[in-house]
Formats: C-alpha cells, structure tokens, sequence
C-alpha cells in the first residue's frame, strides 16, 4: 500500500515538472524567428518568398484569402417537371416542387399517379434526391433515389433505383430528366 502513495506523488511531481518546463515556451508563434515567417507556403505546400509585410498586414487577413473557392449549390427552388423511364413501368412525366435551404432539398413530387415527399442534397455540379412515396399499401417504406449524372440550374439528370419497398420493386429502376417549368 505504500508503494502504491509513492508511485501516486512520484506521477503528480513528473506532471509537475513537465507543465513548468512547457509553460516556460513562447506563448504563440509571433514569438518565434522573423526568418520563418519570410516563407510562405500555397495551398500544394510549394515554398515561395513571402512578399514584405508589417504585422499590421498579417493582422487584417481575411479567411477568404486563405480558404479555396466554394461554388454555391445550383437554384433548384420551386416547380420541375420532365421524364422519368421506368425499366417496368415505362414512361411517364414526373413533377416536382422543391424547396431549398442553402444545398438542403425538401419538397413534393408526383409521377405515375404516385405522389410523396421529398428529401435530398445539392451542390454546385450534382444532385442526390429521394422521392418518398406517401404511405399507403404495398409503398409503405418505399422510396427511390436520384443520383444525377448532370444537374445545373436549367436541368437535373440522373439515374435512379428503389430501396425499402419490398420484393416487388427490387429491379426496378430508371433515368429521370427534369427542368424548371416554364
């Protein structure tokens, strides 16, 4: 048992000590060699001479200078309708009315005398959505998924296939295209 104290304050000194000798460091890196900062690296980690600047430069920087180029998501508010090609049912038209906040969709749809909710997410070159059919017998969990292969604000194409809706829509899928209506 008194071994046991001994390893305890033994631990507690060693914590001791070693948060003394850290603490005794320069407190940011504005402390450290002016050299150092006569470098500046781009976003590939390539080495180039940074150009001359007092601190009050360095101060005022902005993220926006630093940070990459994030294209907004494309506009896909409101009504779309288009085509969809089902590998059983066929073809048919389809009809959205989306409603977004920044790249988060949710909304309406209906094809096929079908009709549900709307789920999904956008981004400044693609568009992933889930139609969601309303509840009701043999579509109870059914939904299926848009993967596109384009989409811009004037149109989104894509692939789809079903999840969750039983034995029946297992190999079912197909290509939707669709556009703002006019």
């Amino acid at each position: 048992m008194k071994l046991s104290r001994w390893v305890v304050i033994g631990s507690i000194a060693m914590f001791a000590a070693a948060t003394t000798c850290i603490s005794s460091l320069p407190a940011s890196a504005q402390d450290s060699d002016q050299s150092v900062a006569a470098q500046a690296s781009d976003v590939w980690g390539n080495q180039e001479p940074a150009a001359p600047s007092d601190t009050t430069d360095a101060a005022e920087s902005t993220d926006a200078e630093v940070a990459p180029d994030i294209k907004a998501p494309i506009t896909v508010s409101g009504q779309w309708t288009g085509g969809i090609s089902d590998n059983l049912r066929g073809d048919g038209s389809i009809s959205a009315d989306f409603v977004q906040k920044k790249g988060k969709l949710t909304g309406t749809w209906d094809a096929f005398g079908d009709f549900g909710n709307i789920v999904g997410t956008v981004n400044s070159k693609s568009a992933k959505i889930t139609f969601i059919f309303f509840p009701k017998k043999p579509f109870i969990h059914c939904r299926f998924t848009l993967t596109s292969t384009s989409a811009s604000d004037t149109e989104i194409t894509g692939t789809y296939k079903f999840t969750a809706c039983g034995p029946l829509t297992r190999k079912e899928h197909g290509t939707i295209d669709i556009s703002p209506a006019s």
